[in-house]
């Protein structure tokens, strides 16, 4: 690995780390792990609220670039990257609530029996 490769892992894992610590992602990831029961449905649509937000921004800050046609034209590999580190971000916000919950769910199943 070069100094050159090194460096694009490390801007590639700060990059993931920051969207990682986004309190919005961390909310609507979580939110969705809880009260959506079906697991495949809350999995999936976490993905795609976290790849979203990954292409328009936690406020939406970018949804008026990509209104126009040459918005959809300045998609680039960066930002390929940053909506598949978006959906992975949210994919492990998903887990970190929907694992607790489900173990506090099947512990309440066993004690009501």
């Amino acid at each position: 690995m070069t100094v050159d490769e090194s460096s694009q892992a490390i801007t590639l894992l700060l990059l993931f780390v920051g969207l990682f610590l986004s309190w919005s992602k961390a909310l609507i990831s979580a939110a969705i792990a809880i009260v959506i029961r079906n697991r495949a449905v809350s999995l999936a649509l976490a993905l795609i609220v976290g790849a979203l937000e990954g292409l328009f921004g936690s406020r939406l800050e970018l949804l008026d670039i990509y209104l126009t046609r040459d918005g959809w034209a300045t998609i680039d590999a960066l930002t390929l990257i940053t909506v598949a580190l978006s959906a992975l971000a949210s994919l492990l916000w998903w887990l970190i609530a929907r694992m607790p919950f489900e173990l506090m769910r099947r512990v309440g199943a066993r004690a009501a029996n």
